[in-house]
C-alpha cells in the first residue's frame, strides 16, 4: 500500500543582475530581473526617501521571473555616484532617470512610484506619456492638497527655522520609529544614523555630496516625496541603514 504525500512546493526567487550604467556623468547603480521571456512586460521602480532600490529586492524575487524589473538609485541616493557639482532637483533627477531609460533601450513600461518617485515619476510620464504602460502610486502625492498636516509642517521648514535640524534628525530615532510603527503592520527599523541634511525649494534640491560607505548599505542625500509648491522652500536629512 502507498500513500500520496503533498511536499510544498519551494518558491524559486528571480534572478537578479546589479549593474552600473554610465549616464550624463553619473554612474548610476541599479538592479534588474532577469526573467525566463525575452519579451517580458518592463516594470520601472522608482525608490522612495530616505532608500534606495533595495527596497524592492525582495518585489523582484517574487515577481522578477515573469517581468522584468529595472529599479535604479537616484544621484546621492544608494551606489549611484554623481559629480561633486551635481544640482540635486526633481527636474534634475527626472533628466537621470529619462536618460537612464534609453540606455536600457527601454520604450514602453509600467511604473511603479513610491514616495519620493512620485515627483520623479510624474515628470518623467508627462515627458513621455506614450512610454508609459500604468502607474502604480503608493504613498505619493501629485498636489499639495494631498498633504498632510504633519507633512505640511515637515516641508515648511526652511534652514533658518529654528530647530528645524532637530526636528528632522528626530526622524531617524528609534523612539520615532517605534511611534510611527506603533499603528502598522511593518516591523520597524533598528538601525538608523543621521548623517548630513539636505535643502530644497520649488524646484532645485541641494544638498551635501553623500558620503560612502564601505559597506553595501544604502546611502541617501533627499528630501520628502510630495512636490513643493511655488516659493516653498524646506530640509532633509540623510540616513544610514547598517
Amino acid at each position: 500500500m502507498t500513500t500520496s504525500v503533498d511536499i510544498p512546493r519551494i518558491p524559486v526567487s528571480a534572478r537578479t543582475a546589479h549593474r552600473f550604467i554610465e549616464v550624463d556623468g553619473v554612474e548610476v547603480f541599479y538592479r534588474e530581473s532577469l526573467p525566463e521571456r525575452s519579451d517580458a512586460p518592463v516594470l520601472l521602480l522608482l525608490h522612495g526617501f530616505p532608500s534606495a532600490s533595495h527596497q524592492f529586492r525582495r518585489l523582484i524575487d517574487s515577481l522578477g521571473r515573469h517581468y522584468r524589473l529595472i529599479a535604479p538609485d537616484y544621484p546621492g541616493f544608494g551606489h549611484t555616484r554623481a559629480p561633486d557639482d551635481f544640482t540635486y532637483s526633481f527636474e534634475r533627477l527626472t533628466d537621470v532617470v529619462e536618460q537612464f531609460t534609453e540606455r536600457l533601450g527601454l520604450t514602453r513600461y509600467a511604473m511603479y512610484l513610491f514616495d519620493f518617485g512620485a515627483p520623479v515619476g510624474f515628470r518623467l510620464a508627462l515627458r513621455h506619456p506614450e512610454r508609459v504602460a500604468g502607474l502604480v502610486v503608493q504613498n505619493g502625492n501629485a498636489h499639495p492638497e494631498g498633504l498632510s498636516d504633519a507633512a505640511r509642517a515637515f516641508t515648511a521648514l526652511t534652514p533658518e527655522t529654528p530647530g528645524a535640524e532637530s526636528t528632522i534628525l528626530n526622524l531617524f530615532t528609534l523612539a520615532e520609529d517605534d511611534r510611527a510603527h506603533s499603528t502598522r503592520a511593518a516591523p520597524p527599523i533598528r538601525h538608523w544614523s543621521p548623517r548630513r541634511a539636505g535643502c530644497w525649494t520649488s524646484t532645485s534640491w541641494t544638498s551635501p555630496a553623500a558620503s560612502r560607505p564601505n559597506s553595501p548599505s544604502p546611502t541617501t542625500t533627499g528630501a520628502t516625496s510630495p512636490p513643493i509648491p511655488p516659493g516653498r522652500r524646506g530640509c532633509a536629512s540623510t540616513a544610514r541603514r547598517r
